[in-house]
């Protein structure tokens, strides 16, 4: 070969893709042997598509090139000559995963483990620092010689901070037989967490030489996907722990609050699976398609009414609502503030939203790590956020005030809850500590009564935890089987508790003694039906709007649970939303929701009769 590229000589090929080829090249500055990726441009490509992949190779340089970690391959340089694009990287020896698993290499599950918590380190390593890989998948994990690991191609990694984002409205990236649910919704809308159902993919077909969503096409594996669980891996071999199969499992849950919060905890699980287990070599049996079992579908057909609500226990309830003051008439929308961005008044990935009584609006702008504070006619006022060397939050999620104004925020870093006034100055922390299994560290939602009491969601606990104004636990709501991953969460005007389970699709009512009354709605994508709901609102008069986040719409029902109407459909324009999520609405009638995917807070105004 002998071509050179500025200080790096090309030795040979290493590798070639259906986007790039692979080098041997040597670095005559540093004297050292390196590895230099070349980006092919396939010349039925448009300028436009062109750009866009180009700029995407320089986003996998940039975003590498911040993360230096054992199981995250290095890289050195992005360096552009002319026409032609490279990537300088660390040299390593060893084969891809994919290779692996081409050519039926047996790994014992001890292996498995191993290459599972190594691969947990690096993305825990790569989240805390802002970046989601999006692509994780056999091949883009190397195996050395050595038995470490190491991550590749962050090409389409989601990056927090100063990166602009890539991706538009309604593009998917990844690779589809690893993809997580809410990824192949809005690859916007994706944490850490997606990450983790991929790596779920990439560890059972370690195990059983089988994808989990194996559709036999595209289509067909998309729609195992969105609505059916994978066949369990014992099913393939039984001589898999049934420890190891749950961590798995859990890692390939649709909805991402019942996987794990983070690769770290992953990685305990995992190194916990094998207690007790001899290591033995994996040797999948032949079997058929058999053993799947039945999933309610996200795409539900439309139905033109939908089904009367389950209130059995609820006839006083009903009784005191036939008469419904101030129906809902019509939904106008009034304004959008805020836009995707990292500046004063703009918004990444804002989630949680709490009116104060003052009516200013204020917004968990989540991957900005701030609380942003607005007038009622949207005018930025100002930011809460901690000093650096504060131990504070850092991706706030949900966030609610007491009658003294003491804000609490749900961080989604740590789980903890941060106390600040008014005025944004902390004032405490508040640290819930673990029980054995019992882990009470992933709240959802929070939500603070007239009386001060706490309420606060814990999807992965199934349960509502209720707190005294000082903080005393006082109360578990959710009796076995009544809750399976409650997030949203609020107050009706007589105290009853409603709760959006997103893991139901459904409203479950309680009364003020934890008792449960009611639920209503289903999955689906009809009138009255739910795709992955994540919070609701109720205004003083019982009605309810939920933030159908999946379908992307608002829901409205009136105080007897009964469907009113739809707001909003998919979009970018006034009144339509890409994945609804925070939502309130004040003494005005001024309702507000974040509007999730597309970076900004809109205002309707609700006109009764």
């Amino acid at each position: 070969m002998g071509e050179f590229f500025g200080q790096y000589e090309i030795l040979d090929v290493l590798g070639r893709g259906g986007m790039g080829v692979v080098y041997r090249a040597k670095d005559h500055r540093l004297d050292r042997t390196i590895a230099l990726k070349e980006l092919l441009l396939d010349s039925t490509l448009s300028d436009t598509e062109k750009q866009d992949t180009t700029e995407r190779f320089r986003r996998e340089a940039v975003a590498s090139a911040r993360l230096t970690h054992n199981n995250i391959v290095t890289v050195f340089d992005y360096c552009p000559f002319g026409e032609r694009h490279f990537m300088a990287m660390e040299l390593l020896d060893g084969k891809s995963l994919g290779e692996c698993i081409d050519s039926k290499t047996h790994f014992s599950f001890q292996q498995v483990v191993d290459i599972g918590v190594q691969i947990c380190a690096g993305l825990d390593y790569a989240h805390l620092n802002g970046i989601v890989h999006r692509d994780i998948k056999p091949d883009n994990i190397m195996i050395l010689a050595n038995g470490s690991v190491k991550i590749m191609d962050f090409g389409v990694a989601r990056v927090r901070s100063d990166l602009p984002s890539m991706t538009q409205t309604g593009t998917t990236l990844g690779t589809i037989a690893y993809i997580s649910p809410e990824q192949l919704c809005d690859s916007r809308l994706v944490d850490g967490r997606s990450d983790l159902f991929s790596l779920g993919g990439l560890l059972y077909e370690l195990l059983t030489f089988k994808t989990p969503f194996d559709g036999g096409s595209l289509g067909g594996t998309i729609l195992k996907i969105m609505n059916e669980p994978p066949i369990p891996l014992r099913q393939h071999n039984p001589a898999i722990p049934p420890r190891l199969e749950q961590v798995i499992i859990r890692a390939l849950k649709k909805n991402p609050e019942e996987r794990y919060a983070r690769a770290a905890e992953m990685a305990q699980a995992l190194a916990a699976s094998l207690k007790e287990t001899q290591p033995v070599l994996v040797a999948p049996p032949q079997m058929g398609n058999g053993g799947a079992y039945p999933a309610p579908s996200y795409q539900a057909p439309m139905r033109q009414t939908p089904p009367p609500p389950e209130r059995s226990g609820m006839s006083g309830m009903a009784a005191d609502a036939k008469r419904l003051p101030q129906q809902i008439r019509e939904i106008q929308f009034l304004q959008t503030f805020g836009k995707a961005g990292f500046g004063q008044g703009e918004f990444q990935q804002p989630r949680g939203l709490y009116i104060d009584t003052n009516r200013n609006i204020l917004v968990a702008d989540t991957e900005n790590g701030r609380i942003q504070v607005f007038n009622p006619q949207g005018r930025f006022l100002k930011q809460i956020r901690p000093v650096p060397s504060q131990e504070s939050f850092r991706f706030p999620r949900a966030l609610s005030a007491n009658n003294l104004d003491i804000l609490y925020i749900v961080d989604d870093l740590d789980f903890r809850i941060y106390k600040y006034d008014s005025h944004g100055r902390q004032l405490a922390i508040w640290k819930r500590t673990r029980t054995g299994d019992d882990n009470p560290a992933i709240p959802g939602r929070i939500a603070i009564g007239t009386n001060g009491n706490i309420f606060l969601t814990e999807p992965n606990n199934h349960r509502v935890l209720v707190h005294d104004a000082n903080e005393k636990s006082i109360q578990v709501i959710g009796k076995p089987g009544e809750l399976q991953s409650p997030m949203g969460l609020a107050l009706d005007p007589k105290g009853f508790l409603y709760v959006l389970d997103y893991g139901l699709a459904s409203v479950v009512i309680f009364d003020k003694r934890g008792m449960k009354v009611a639920n209503f709605g289903k999955r689906g994508n009809g009138p009255g039906e739910f795709a992955v709901p994540r919070d609701l609102a109720i205004d003083r008069f019982g009605f309810i709007f939920v933030a159908d986040t999946l379908n992307h719409r608002i829901q409205v029902f009136d105080p007897r649970n009964q469907w009113l109407m739809n707001l909003g459909q998919r979009g970018q324009g006034e009144g339509t939303f890409s994945g609804p999520e925070g939502i309130a609405i004040g003494n005005d009638d001024t309702l507000y929701v974040t509007d999730r995917g597309n970076g900004r807070v809109q205002a309707f105004k609700v006109i009764r009769q």
